[in-house]
């Protein structure tokens, strides 16, 4: 991104997010504020404090107190300089053609903040853009966030204030299990507490004798807001695992602990299944906490995605059903995912998709008041204020299937706010509109997983997901349920590995990270919670 000179030779305006970061030395955050969304000096300078911290991880107070001040200058700049607002439309293009590169860029998972605007404009329906033109995407893709902070959505559909909710710690009176219930919940039930906590740790790779120190890392696979995943070997064998590190501070401070305890449990109780990823073992030490899981040298399904922009109706149904077997799996222990979307979906060596990434998953049996997931993938109940069940993820799977067939997913807009509108209007009265030739098997199949209301979707009407697998979609070129379990169907794409330490199908953005061992750097919290990790 450039600087212009846009006030003559005296002062130079600068026009990008990169650009002011430089211009006040802190560069070194130009990838943090990028991958969450904030990659125009408009929605910079509405920045808050507290949001440096929620979105981007900025644990340095140092740091923290001179982006506040710098964030305070850029704003009353802007001002000056008579700068559209957040809330200002942002220019759109058409939606992607077959063949044709859109700017999309690969989306973390982080819990954030989001502030309320004052724009009370109606929604748009499902496929208009700011602009108006069907489908259109914004101008440039930012990377789309998972988070805990969404708007209520009432009985009419209308969007009311953010509402944030966290998880409850132990000292709270609460119960976990009703945090974040709407006080208009209407008496709607909420499932029985949080899932049991297992004391039996997962079998290791060879026995229990397995210790940090037998592991040597390899590379970075990936950064996610407050862990970082490593290609680790077993030291004097080829046996290559990923690593999930997790500092227990920062757990804590962010509230995480519900979710990394929900995502060690559910990975442990589904061991074995073939489309979701394996944990292995788990590890701890006096500063982090450790998960050591099966190794996708494949990479994310997003970055075939970014490579081939849209994917054939065949090669989505492959995928699709792999993610149907998996969700299958799930639900049938009563687990639900509540982030499915590419980056979370990897692709092992043989071509085929394991789900990864736990951290929103948790054990419903009726539904669910806690608000999570990736704002372009969640539910109208996922806004609304009588909670959610298994329901929300195949709403998921539909804007998945139309991301594959699109380039792009149907309510993608400037920010979350926006989104959540589109989702909010269709809920009403949005129709659904195609802007590539479909067929009309995969028409009806998106229209069945993009009902409104969860008890008409595919999945969870009389015939559960049977309703589902035995679409007409399913039902060409071959396509076989029991073929694709055994993984005896060619997948569309095999990755060309080299050998169990290549890692040219991941392309982290490493640098500075929360995980980073500082000195000092010791828990000193109740490790109660932590106890059976």
């Amino acid at each position: 991104m450039d600087e212009i000179d846009a006030m003559g030779d005296d002062v130079t305006m600068v026009v990008s997010v990169q650009g002011w970061l430089e211009s006040i030395g802190l560069q070194e955050y130009w990838s943090k504020f990028e991958s969450a969304g904030y990659d125009d000096l408009d929605t910079v300078s509405d920045m808050s404090e507290a949001e440096l911290g929620a979105d981007l991880g900025v644990d340095k107070v140092g740091h923290v107190k001179k982006l506040a001040k710098e964030i305070k200058k850029l704003k009353t700049t802007r001002r000056a300089s008579s700068v559209s607002d957040l809330a200002s439309p942002m220019p759109t293009k058409n939606p992607i053609a077959p063949g044709s590169k859109p700017s999309r860029q690969r989306k973390g998972s982080v819990e954030m903040e989001i502030e309320a605007m004052n724009d009370s404009s109606v929604a748009l329906s499902l496929g208009d853009s700011e602009e108006g033109a069907p489908g259109a995407m914004p101008k440039k893709k930012g990377r789309r966030t998972s988070v805990e902070a969404m708007p209520d959505m009432d009985d009419n559909g209308e969007l009311d204030a953010i509402h944030t909710e966290l998880p409850a710690t132990e000292g709270d009176s609460q119960k976990v299990a009703a945090v974040g219930q709407p006080s208009t919940s209407a008496g709607a039930p909420v499932e029985d507490g949080d899932i049991p906590v297992g004391r039996d740790r997962a079998e290791t790779i060879r026995d229990m004798s397995l210790v940090l120190s037998d592991l040597e890392h390899i590379g970075t696979l990936g950064v996610g807001t407050f862990s970082r995943v490593k290609m680790v070997k077993i030291k004097g064998t080829t046996e290559t695992y990923a690593l999930k590190i997790m500092k227990k501070k920062v757990i804590e401070v962010r509230k995480q602990k519900e979710h990394v305890m929900n995502e060690k449990n559910i990975m442990k109780e589904m061991n074995g299944n073939p489309f979701l990823l394996q944990l292995k073992t788990t590890f701890k030490d006096e500063v982090y906490l450790y998960m050591l899981l099966e190794l996708c040298q494949g990479g994310e399904l997003f970055s075939r995605l970014l490579e081939e922009t849209t994917l054939s109706e065949d090669t989505t149904r492959f995928y699709t059903g792999c993610i149907i077997l998996a969700l299958e799996a799930l639900h049938e222990k009563d687990n639900i995912y509540r982030d499915l979307k590419p980056e979370n979906i990897l692709l092992d060596t043989l071509g085929y998709v394991k789900i990864g990434d736990f951290g929103f998953a948790k054990k419903v049996k009726d539904r669910t008041f806690t608000r999570c997931g990736t704002p372009e993938y969640v539910s109208p109940e996922m806004l609304g204020r009588a909670g959610h069940n298994k329901a929300t993820d195949y709403w998921s799977l539909g804007i998945f299937v139309y991301e594959c067939l699109h380039g792009t997913t149907p309510f993608a807009a400037k920010n979350y706010l926006s989104t959540y509108k589109k989702i909010a209007a269709y809920s009403k009265q949005g129709k659904m509109k195609w802007h590539i030739d479909l067929t009309q098997d995969v028409q009806s199949l998106m229209q069945g997983l993009l009902m409104a209301k969860p008890d008409k979707r595919f999945g969870t009407t009389e015939g559960g997901i049977k309703v589902l697998k035995d679409h007409a979609w399913f039902n060409k070129n071959g396509f076989s349920w029991e073929a694709l379990y055994n993984k005896t169907i060619a997948a569309p794409f095999v990755p060309v590995v080299t050998g169990s330490t290549d890692l040219q199908y991941f392309n982290p953005e490493d640098g500075v990270h929360v995980t980073d061992r500082e000195d000092g750097d010791t828990y000193d919290g109740d490790g109660g919670w932590f106890d059976d990790f």
